[in-house]
């Protein structure tokens, strides 16, 4: 989708200033020899098909789709992580995730609208937040709702390639982490991990964010 509009943009670009130039001949006044209101709406669409270009260059998260989650009455992070949990999904879990997060509660958590995203390019997380906005934090219950719907690394939203799914979401003190989960084949377990999202290290293109639905 980003490298058509960018094509698009360009060739409209490039489609106006060759017939200028065809049609000037050497002469700098022949443009200003047309129609004012030609001239202005010529000016108005070559801005916007800049503007297009600078957005789409600079974006960083292309949508692939969107899925429901249900609403869940009462999430008990420890319970549904758990080596025996209800969903029968095999976990490994990161040190840094089991003390920020086993402890959460969530209660009356909504349903919701949950988006994907594709990384286009390398990132770290403070232009990936910024891009989501106020999008940008779910639920854990969420989270894990996506993960046991793909428990045994069936086919769906999450990615089952071994790369990241990313999800912004607070710990027990409401500190805000990027939570991780990737599906390792050989191991037939999903591997959940949480980092700092002011840490140096960033994400691959080809990861995957998740987010509300604006």
């Amino acid at each position: 989708m980003a490298k058509s509009a960018i094509g698009s943009a360009l060739g409209f670009i490039t489609t106006v200033t060759t017939r200028v130039m065809a049609g000037t001949k050497g002469k700098e006044d022949a443009v200003l020899s047309l129609p004012e209101d030609t001239i202005k709406r010529l000016a108005d669409e070559f801005v916007q098909k800049l503007i297009i270009v600078a957005i789409e260059v600079k974006k960083l998260l292309q949508l692939v789709t969107t899925v429901t989650v249900p609403a869940v009455e009462r999430f008990v992070a420890r319970d549904a992580f758990a080596k025996n949990n209800p969903a029968g999904v095999k976990f490994y879990l990161w040190s840094g995730f089991s003390s920020r997060f086993l402890g959460k509660v969530e209660e009356n958590v909504p349903p919701a609208t949950i988006a994907t995203h594709t990384l286009l390019r390398s990132s770290l997380d403070a232009p990936i937040m910024a891009e989501l906005g106020d999008r940008k934090v779910i639920k854990l219950a969420q989270f894990c709702a996506l993960i046991k719907a793909q428990a045994h690394g069936e086919a769906g939203p999450l990615l089952t390639n071994g790369y990241a799914n990313i999800a912004y979401i607070e710990d027990v003190e409401g500190n805000l982490w990027a939570v991780y989960a990737s599906w390792y084949s050989v191991n037939r377990k999903w591997f959940v991990f949480a980092r700092s999202v002011t840490g140096p290290d960033g994400w691959d293109a080809g990861c995957q964010v998740l987010s509300q639905v604006a």
